[in-house]
């Protein structure tokens, strides 16, 4: 049994660290100050090799495009376009939502106020 153990402690860390991957697509409607509506939905891609896309509305258009790392529960974002500081998020994958809490962003267009949570698209 001790011998199983070690084995049984790894296959936990590591079933925890893949249920922690921020990759895949994500969905997230917000309010709009927008004269046409009320609220904005976006989608956004991470993938797997360390870049992500965001389409607004869901039009099939990308209009944002930019990197990203990953240390522990953390998230790093860098768009390639307009506001180009780093931005800083703790995350958290539960099942189909990924939860974003903002630590550090200087870009207004991108952070939100709070923690929010996206959806598997």
């Amino acid at each position: 049994m001790k011998t199983l153990l070690p084995l049984f402690l790894m296959l936990g860390f590591t079933l925890n660290l893949s249920a922690q991957n921020p990759q895949g697509s994500w969905v997230i409607t917000t309010p709009c100050d927008c004269q046409d509506k009320k609220e904005m939905t976006w989608q956004w891609t991470v993938k797997t090799d360390g870049t992500f896309e965001v389409d607004i509305d869901l039009d099939g258009t990308v209009e944002v495009t930019g990197k990203y790392w990953v240390e522990g529960n953390k998230i790093m974002v860098q768009n390639d376009e307009g506001c180009t500081a780093k931005g800083t998020y703790e995350f958290t994958v539960d099942g189909e939502k990924l939860w974003m809490d903002p630590i550090e962003d200087s870009c207004e267009g991108r952070k939100p106020p709070r923690k929010v949570f996206f959806t598997k698209a």
